[in-house]
C-alpha cells in the first residue's frame, strides 16, 4: 500500500514539474484543421476536460494541474481494468 502511496506522489511531483512546460501550440488534429482551413461545427458537448481547463478553478495553472492529473489517473485506471479484465482466470 505504501509503495502505491509513493508512486502517486511521485506521478504528483512529476505533473508539478512538467506541466508548466506543456505546449501551447495545437496538437496534431487541431493543427491538420487550421492547414485546412476546417471551421468547427457547434459542438452539444465539449468533453469532460475541454481544452484541459477546468471551469470552477479560475487559476490557468491550478486548472491545467487539476486537470492533467484527472487525465493521468483516469488512463491509469482504465489500464488497470483493462488489464483486469483481459487477464486469464484462474480456474
Amino acid at each position: 500500500m505504501i509503495k502505491k502511496i509513493g508512486i502517486t506522489f511521485l506521478i504528483l511531483i512529476f505533473l508539478a514539474i512538467f506541466i508548466p512546460f506543456a505546449s501551447s501550440l495545437p496538437d496534431g488534429l487541431e493543427k491538420v484543421i487550421q492547414n485546412f482551413g476546417i471551421e468547427e461545427e457547434y459542438t452539444y458537448w465539449n468533453g469532460l476536460l475541454s481544452g484541459y481547463l477546468i471551469e470552477v478553478v479560475h487559476n490557468p495553472m491550478a486548472s491545467t494541474f487539476i486537470s492533467g492529473t484527472i487525465g493521468i489517473f483516469m488512463v491509469l485506471i482504465s489500464a488497470l481494468f483493462l488489464d483486469k479484465s483481459l487477464r486469464p482466470k484462474k480456474v
